[in-house]
């Protein structure tokens, strides 16, 4: 018995110090010691509302971190914190087999034959008719809750706490293998963030950065503050206006910029208080998005902190009419929009007439817009850098792969403003920027569109037309792609893949932006340019203002009567209001702000203009920029699962308001501000005039997407819309002469164009594409029906087998330089500990392995001959595959290689033929594509975005592993189906270069096609491998056509 209890121990695989600390646990308890069982009341076995939803039991965090062991001599043992993880399928939404609109196939009878029957849309459905329940309505909350959801899948997390001086990574095998001899057994996983009492801080180089910019901005401010403080009360103040430099200095002083933020009587112009209706608007809808945000930021964590998460509070967002401010979330972006479109065109417009056209003020212009929006980026960003320091508990571990690692990667797309182009949120570095990223596009083309204004009605005819294209380009991906509109179309959706692709596409997409943005530039220009506009008598203002009030509320309401958990809506009901709904809305919110800063609504504009709102207003863009985070530190510190109440979530959210507005106050003076008039020094914007110009000019506001209702003389814009005839002619004068030399040159060159695109436009561009591709195609192509979705190998078909061979002497060359320049990161010291341990375990059993010394821990400085001896053993292990620590080498190696190709040292060679296959597949044919390989999907992205034709990303929907199964095996090929949400197999191609898959994949009714590539294993393309198979020597030998009933043209 003893020899079989030893024997089962050490098939466990637990290291000798985790099985002493469990030993020592044992003794304690029978020696009646109370702090060993801790460890076991820290823990939560059976959670209560479980039929209800919990999807954690989080167990006492602070009980279990705080745990030590009084005496140990040979080591300390403390309570170590971690989270388990347990697949639950049964919440993933399930996909029918059938169309959704064909009532024939609705009213069918569906049967439930089999415990396998429960995993199928019939079966499932089968079984809630059985106890009269909606199958549909369940099954469409789901598919809302997977694609809100920021994690893939859903679990069950547990809580455990064990010994600081076991590792999750050996528990997690102990647990598994244990759990081996039951039939379908549950696979756990255990995260390797875990939290102990006494755990280091480690700054990485985003984080000092964060630290040095800060104290060096908040000691520069303190000075500059004190000496204001110090020229106001114990000199001459006037000094201030003598001195130049002392203006310089008190650009950074908080007083100042206080003054200027609560409006000041001396800092302050009658054009400073016109638009401050406008903060006020922006506030309130502000405000409403963050307590919005508060309710469904819980979905978007996977519901992992609350209880009753399928019965309570989240079940009534997509039905009670009290959260209709949730269901209509775009409309506040919109607003947002509308608001900053606004300014800019009061701006344009303005008053300061004397700067003529030139492309040296539109580059000034641009410059002033993009530093504009980019300080008010900055100290959001910073504050995500420094999050992670300052949290703690079971789920914070998330917020770093979530917000902190999209800023160290993509943090250049933010700062260019292009990430209003990235495919997922997940990769968007500070996820409200997008917002400002498309303004910046649009607002490039403001001056031009309202230069035409000049010309009365041939401008309004251009904002008319401006409207009606940015409608139809708006409803493009819905009339022509039959892209469903997420949530109100959920019950359409095909995959969750799908739903997350429509909600990116229709709630951050710039096109759906572009006709709240030609509205608010009309506004803008009026408010500026025609504030007097004769509205006829008593009765038709009356009539007038009822109708443009009633615009939103209709808005509103109209979209209250499409509910995303029954779907069945009319299509035309649908899609007309999805055309006119924005229209109305900024139309009639563009007409409470006309009227409240043209003397038409006085009361109205005093009433939401107190003193006491203005500052909030100013930094509402601020706070909303902030707002994720704040919210974000709240539901990822929860240390206790809780159900959601309207209490709890609207008193916490007075809370995180006040910390939001009080967190862009900071910014404000520490970033905007300051920058704002360095900015203005810096272009050297007032001295585009004449002293006499400048004296008389009226200020303005600042051409930022809000200087939040104020008016500066601070940017030089271009005044494309002069208030008189004589200026009229004046810029006319100006125009004509900066275009007439480029008029005589490109005039039929651009008549050709616009004949062209007016001919043709996007989809007669298509279709001369498949027409001359129709023609090139040789007689060797097969003509293949079109699938859903192509399933490519990376390696045999995108890329030569040969670069895993280049891959790995890569790996093996540049080594030792990598271990010596990331020596103390935390990838490198886990895996010198877990040799230096390993190889003493070896050693003790005989096994021959090369000698390693003990690395120090974190606080001290490892000699030379530490980082020699581990570099040694490191190329050993690569040159022997030593299996024990394959998946530490394996990390190793994706590292190196991933920073690789970051710094260009190493770039993926690819077959030629695959960029114009991969146009013609998704550009052309509209098909997704999906890459496979061994590797993780990450691998795979870093990969293909490094290519030496480019970055491949863009074609691929997402990449597909082979981990957890056998890539010859049938069963492997029926889990991507699901995977895909794929229900017909037959609507997924598989192209590899290997015959055995392509059978294999065959088997389970999987289409596929094997590519012959040159210079690969000719053995394998053997006739007898290959027979019954489809074969293609290139890709460009695949024709897809859209004929139902055609096969694979296997000749």
């Amino acid at each position: 018995m003893n020899e079989t209890f030893l024997q089962f121990i050490q098939d466990l695989e637990i290291s000798p110090y985790c099985l002493a600390s469990f030993n020592h646990l044992l003794l304690e308890m029978k020696e009646r010691r109370l702090w060993p069982l801790k460890f076991i009341d820290a823990m939560e076995f059976l959670p209560s509302g479980l039929l209800e939803g919990v999807m954690s039991m989080f167990g006492v965090y602070e009980e279990c971190i705080n745990i030590e062991s009084p005496m140990v001599k040979w080591n300390d043992i403390r309570g170590k914190y971690c989270l388990a993880k347990v697949h639950l399928p049964f919440l993933n939404p399930l996909f029918p087999e059938f169309d959704v609109h064909d009532d024939n196939d609705l009213s069918r009878n569906h049967e439930l034959k089999s415990i396998k029957d429960l995993y199928t849309y019939h079966g499932r459905k089968s079984l809630y008719n059985r106890i009269n329940r909606d199958f549909d309505h369940s099954n469409n909350k789901f598919k809302i809750l997977q694609m809100l959801n920021m994690f893939n899948g859903s679990y069950l997390r547990i809580g455990l706490c064990f010994p600081s001086t076991c590792s999750s990574f050996e528990l997690e095998r102990a647990i598994n293998k244990f759990l081996q001899p039951i039939s379908n057994p549950i696979r756990i996983e255990i995260e390797e963030e875990c939290s102990y009492k006494g755990q280091e801080i480690e700054l990485d180089n985003h984080q000092r950065m964060a630290i040095f910019i800060l104290v060096g901005l908040c000691l520069l401010v303190g000075a500059c503050t004190g000496f204001e403080y110090y020229l106001r009360n114990f000199r001459d103040p006037n000094e201030i206006n003598k001195n130049q430099y002392n203006s310089y200095l008190l650009t950074f002083s908080a007083l100042s910029n206080t003054r200027y933020l609560l409006g000041h009587a001396d800092m302050a112009t009658e054009d400073e208080k016109r638009l401050c209706s406008i903060d006020s608007i922006t506030l309130f809808f502000v405000i409403m998005e963050f307590v919005g945000r508060s309710y469904v930021l819980p979905i978007f964590y996977g519901m992992i902190n609350i209880k009753r998460a399928l019965n309570g509070l989240t079940d009534q967002y997509f039905t009670a009419k009290k959260f209709f401010f949730i269901r209509g979330s775009s409309f506040a972006v919109c607003t947002y929009v509308l608001a900053s479109s606004i300014i800019l065109a009061y701006n344009i417009c303005g008053r300061k007439s004397q700067i003529k056209p030139s492309i040296l003020n539109y580059v000034k212009f641009i410059l002033n817009r993009y530093l504009s929006i980019i300080r008010r980026l900055i100290g959001p960003i910073l504050l995500i850098y420094l999050m992670p320091l300052f949290g703690d508990g079971p789920t914070w571990h998330y917020f770093s792969p979530l917000y902190v690692e999209p800023c160290k990667h993509n943090l250049w797309k933010t700062l260019l403003l292009i990430n209003n182009f990235e495919s997922s949120f997940d990769k968007v570095c500070l996820i409200p920027s997008t917002v400002f990223s498309a303004l910046f596009y649009m607002s490039l083309a403001a001056p031009f569109i309202l230069y035409t204004l000049n010309h009365k009605y041939f401008g309004y005819i251009v904002f008319i037309m401006l409207i009606i294209l940015g409608t139809i380009i708006s409803v493009i991906p819905k009339i022509v792609y039959n892209l469903p509109v997420t949530p109100y179309e959920i019950s359409s959706i095909s995959s969750v893949a799908e739903a997350k692709l429509s909600f990116i596409h229709y709630y951050s997409s710039t096109d759906q932006l572009i006709v709240v943005f030609a509205i608010g530039l009309f506004v803008g220009y009026l408010i500026r340019c025609k504030p007097k506009i004769n509205l006829g008598k008593r009765a038709a203002n009356i009539a007038l203002w009822i109708g443009m009030l009633a615009l939103p509320i209709i808005s509103s309401q109209w979209n209250d009567t499409f509910k995303p958990l029954k779907g069945n809506f009319s299509q035309f009901n649908f899609i007309s209001w999805f055309l006119l709904s924005k229209i109305m809305w900024c139309f009639g919110f563009g007409w409470i702000i006309y009227t409240c800063n043209t003397g038409r609504a006085n009361t109205f504009n005093q009433a939401i203009t107190m003193s006491l709102i203005r500052p909030l207003g100013k930094l509402a863009f601020g706070a909303y920029l902030n707002h994720i985070t704040i919210l974000s530190f709240r539901q990822l510190t929860k240390k206790q699962t809780s159900p959601l109440t309207n209490v709890e979530i609207l008193t916490n959210d007075i809370s995180d308001i006040v910390i939001a507005f009080t967190v862009a106050y900071i910014f404000y003076i520490l970033f905007e501000r300051p920058f704002y008039y360095w900015i203005k020094m810096i272009l050297n914007i007032e001295n585009d005039t004449n002293n006499d110009e400048q004296q008389t000019a009226v200020k303005r506001f600042s051409m930022s997407d809000l200087e939040n209702g104020k008016l500066h003389g601070d940017h030089g814009e271009f005044d494309l819309k002069p208030l008189n005839d004589t200026m009229r002619i004046h810029l006319n004068h100006c125009h004509h002469r900066m275009i007439h030399n480029n008029n005589n040159n490109n005039n039929n060159k651009n008549n050709k164009q616009q004949q062209q695109q007016s001919t043709t436009g996007f989809d007669g561009v298509v279709r001369q594409d498949r027409q001359r591709r129709k023609q090139n195609f040789g007689p060797n192509t097969k003509q293949i029906r079109k699938p859903n979705n192509i399933l490519i190998d990376i390696y045999g078909v995108i890329a030569p087998w040969t670069f895993v061979n280049q891959l790995k002497t890569h790996a093996k060359e540049n080594i030792d330089d990598y271990v010596r320049e990331n020596w103390n990161s935390k990838l490198m010291r886990t895996i010198a500990s877990r040799m230096w341990e390993q190889f003493k375990i070896d050693r003790k059993a005989g096994i021959k392995v090369p000698d390693i010394q003990e690395p120090n821990d974190g606080n001290k400085q490892d000699d030379r001959n530490v980082i020699d001896s581990a570099i040694c053993c490191i190329r050993w292990m690569l040159e022997t595959k030593y299996p024990t620590l394959k998946t530490q080498m394996e990390k190793l190696c994706t590292d190196l290689w991933s920073h690789s190709f970051e710094t260009g040292k190493l770039k993926a060679d690819v077959y030629p033929d695959i960029m114009d296959a991969f146009h013609y597949w998704r550009f052309e044919e509209f098909i997704k594509i999906y890459s496979y390989a061994s590797g993780p999907v990450e691998g795979q992205r870093q990969f293909l975005r490094s290519t030496s034709v480019g970055d491949l990303n863009r074609y691929i929907a997402n990449g597909l592993n082979s981990s957890g199964g056998y890539k010859f095996d049938p069963n492997k090929y029926r889990s991507l189906c699901a995977a895909l949400r794929e229900p017909k197999p037959d609507n997924l191609l598989y192209i590899t270069d290997d015959p055995r898959k392509a059978r294999a994949a065959e088997t389970v009714g999987i289409r596929t096609i094997v590519v012959n590539r040159t210079g690969s294993d000719t053995g394998k393309y053997d006739p007898k491998e290959t027979q019954a198979l489809t074969v293609v020597n290139t890709l460009a030998d695949i024709e897809f056509i859209n004929d139902p009933n055609a096969s694979i043209q296997c000749c």
